[in-house]
This record gives C-alpha cells, sequence and structure tokens, in this order.
C-alpha cells in the first residue's frame, strides 16, 4: 500500500494550474446577449410582441441576464494558481492567503474538453466558481484534467488522514 509521499496508481500527482480571468468567456456572454437582443428586437420589429410594455419587460431581463453574465465573468479570478497536492487542492489568489479544498469540494460541473467549469463548495459554505481553459497552460492541462478524475474517485479515503499540506 502506498504512503503519502508515493501516490498509488489511482492517485494523480501534484499540479499546478494558471488562472486569469477568460477572454473566451466574456466574448461568449457578450455574444450571447448580441444574439437574444437582436431575436428581440426583430421579434418586436415584426409585430410579434403585444405591446411595448412586454417589449420592456423582456429589455428588463436581458440586461439582468447580461448584469449577472458579467458580474460572474469579473468575480472569477484575475490571476492565481489551483494547486493539486496529489492529497488535496489549494487555490491561491492574490486576494489573500491560500483557501485550501479537500478532494470533495471541488467538482467538474461542464466539461467541454478543452474548457472546465468547476464548483467548489467551501466548508464555510456557498460556492465558487472557476472557469479554466487549456490555452491558460497547455502542458498542465492534462495533468490537471488527471488529478480532477483521481480527486472525484469515492475510493480514495479521508484526505485529511494522508498528511499531505500544501506549503505556506
Amino acid at each position: 500500500m502506498g504512503s503519502a509521499a508515493t501516490p498509488s496508481a489511482h492517485w494523480a500527482p501534484a499540479v499546478r494550474f494558471p488562472l486569469a480571468r477568460s477572454g473566451w468567456l466574456l466574448t461568449a456572454i457578450l455574444a450571447l446577449a448580441a444574439c437574444s437582443l437582436a431575436v428581440m428586437c426583430g421579434t418586436w420589429w415584426a409585430g410579434q410582441m403585444l405591446s411595448l410594455l412586454q417589449a420592456l419587460g423582456f429589455l428588463g431581463l436581458w440586461i439582468a441576464g447580461l448584469l449577472a453574465g458579467l458580474i460572474l465573468w469579473w468575480k472569477l479570478p484575475s490571476r492565481g494558481w489551483l494547486e493539486w497536492s496529489g492529497v488535496e487542492w489549494a487555490l491561491r489568489t492574490a486576494a489573500g492567503p491560500p483557501c485550501i479544498y479537500s478532494t470533495e469540494s471541488i467538482s467538474v460541473a461542464l466539461d467541454l474538453q478543452a474548457v472546465l467549469l468547476l464548483r467548489i463548495r467551501p466548508m464555510s459554505g456557498g460556492r465558487c466558481w472557476l472557469w479554466i481553459e487549456r490555452t491558460q497552460a497547455p502542458s498542465a492541462w492534462r495533468p490537471l484534467r488527471r488529478a480532477i478524475q483521481a480527486s472525484a474517485r469515492p475510493s480514495r479515503g479521508n484526505a485529511a488522514s494522508k498528511g499531505g499540506r500544501f506549503p505556506a
């Protein structure tokens, strides 16, 4: 049986992946907003909407959706690192000290092969989202995906008992 220093066959080695706000995600949010606005205006122009009040209501929903998307994008870490020690995850940003997460705290919400949307559940409650792209670090992409898959396995045991910690 392997120790914490020597990972087993089902455990991924340590990896460090850089984080940055995604230009691709911002472009996708703005493109979706532009397309939905074009459809809304086209529908209104063609006379399919019942009234100006209804059009204003849809415009209000559109603005709220756009703002929500932009706020989501802005709240993503502008710079930092997502690190896997082989035992636990750490999120390091310029905002403060690193946040350490157990293996159960990170899960994949969306996997587009070249892009991952990760859901992080801190022990304090709530959720944090990370949008990461292969273009941020192509050489670290496959090791990161292996680490995510390895940490998602239910047979890995209690991470705290394995003794691994990140250096401060």
